[in-house]
């Protein structure tokens, strides 16, 4: 007869090994997933692009919290609050690739880290996933983060149209359930709820939030309901009517009470400096991450090649002012390239991109004749900037 010991002890270990395999299963879709949001630079496929992205990750979240890989789950829904309130503007992911990129790293280090069972690895990538943000903030602050519940999509859509200025960061939930699962998992400024929602209403919701061990038990909250009476004004801070209008009072609310104020509109930079650049790497990918960043410069004429043979071959017909070269490649790496172009009278400007900043190996290729060497992995939305600076 098996004893209750036993069985127990046969399910914690069938369900460990079943997350291994769903660990180990995890790889490839983190690698499809990372590829189909490259994809997004392409136009054209946005919406077949994001419907997969958003297959993809709602899988992954659902079996992950049941695993108890809460961190995996916490990476899915910060990629889903961005699918979320897509609203059918191309321009509107391509200045979300960087920030969509940086989850997938943290997915595959959460992934890494839970099957080598690393506590360490763990509490670092979770300290590291709370400062990263999708919202422009002025000198770097933090944003304010929203979690925003309610059945109806177009309510989080609403505030996200009236807040598009702002240094905000929206996550929208269907139900309250989910919501208390993220409450006590993310951190959020603000929690605006409406009253009337699935599985545990708005007035609980806010309360389960104050009196639980959750990470936001100051956040401000402001719940919405059809019909404001005096109970229902006790149960948060501010109580607002869903009515037209409202995502206006909220945003007047956060500026009152949070001191919230539009992001300054930056100055773009100029590229007077440079008129005609070459990009030289072996990888599609890293051309479609610098094609990214140097919509910065707009008036900047780019080539792209794969290798340095057929770069020397187009610099003979149209030198370039500006040479980016990726430092380890086949056949030709970086330095002879660049001797190559020497050779045949190139006098402009040469960076490298390459993965290994030893402050040895940096001086070598300044040192070569470079003007300065740049980082890979790199962010698209500084690349023209770390250029020119």
């Amino acid at each position: 007869m098996t004893s209750k010991s036993e069985t127990a002890y046969t399910y914690e270990e069938e369900l460990k090994q079943s997350g291994k395999e769903y660990l180990a299963g995890l790889k490839d879709v983190h690698e499809d997933i990372e590829n189909v949001i490259l994809g997004l630079s392409k136009q054209g496929d946005e919406a077949d692009a994001l419907r997969s992205i958003t297959r993809k990750i709602h899988s992954i979240k659902g079996a992950a919290g049941s695993y108890g890989f809460d961190l995996i789950s916490t990476v899915c829904h910060r990629v889903e609050d961005q699918l979320s309130l897509y609203s059918g503007n191309p321009q509107e992911y391509t200045s979300k690739i960087d920030f969509l990129l940086s989850q997938t790293d943290f997915l595959k280090r959460a992934i890494q880290a839970y099957s080598s069972e690393n506590r360490e690895q763990l509490a670092n990538i979770r300290a590291q996933l709370s400062e990263s943000t999708a919202a422009e903030t002025p000198g770097g602050a933090k944003p304010v983060r929203i979690l925003v519940v309610d059945v109806s999509r177009w309510i989080g859509m609403a505030l996200a149209s009236s807040l598009k200025k702002y240094p905000v960061e929206i996550a929208m939930c269907a139900n309250g359930y989910a919501a208390l699962g993220r409450l006590l998992n993310e951190h959020f400024d603000v929690l605006i709820t409406s009253n009337v929602i699935e599985t545990i209403d708005g007035t609980t919701l806010i309360r389960l939030n104050q009196e639980l061990a959750t990470a936001n038990p100051r956040a401000r909250t402001i719940l919405l309901t059809s019909n404001i009476l005096p109970e229902l004004k006790k149960a948060a801070d501010y109580c607002i009517e869903k009515e037209k209008g409202f995502a206006e009072k909220i945003v007047k609310l956060l500026e009152t009470d949070l001191k919230l104020k539009p992001v300054p509109q930056q100055i773009k930079t100029s590229a007077s400096q440079y008129k005609t650049l070459f990009l030289v790497d072996d990888s599609p990918e890293i051309h479609l991450l610098v094609k990214m960043g140097l919509k910065a410069a707009p008036e900047l004429k780019t080539s792209y090649f794969l290798d340095g043979k057929s770069a020397l071959a187009a610099f003979k017909k149209n030198p370039p002012d500006l040479l980016l070269l990726d430092l380890n490649m086949p056949e030709w790496d970086g330095r002879q390239t660049l001797q190559e172009f020497r050779k045949a009278g190139f006098a402009g400007t040469a960076i490298f991109l390459t993965g290994d900043t030893e402050p040895s190996e940096v001086q070598k290729l300044l040192n070569f004749g470079a003007l300065k060497v740049l980082p890979k992995p790199f962010s698209p939305k500084n690349l023209w900037k770390m250029i020119l600076s």
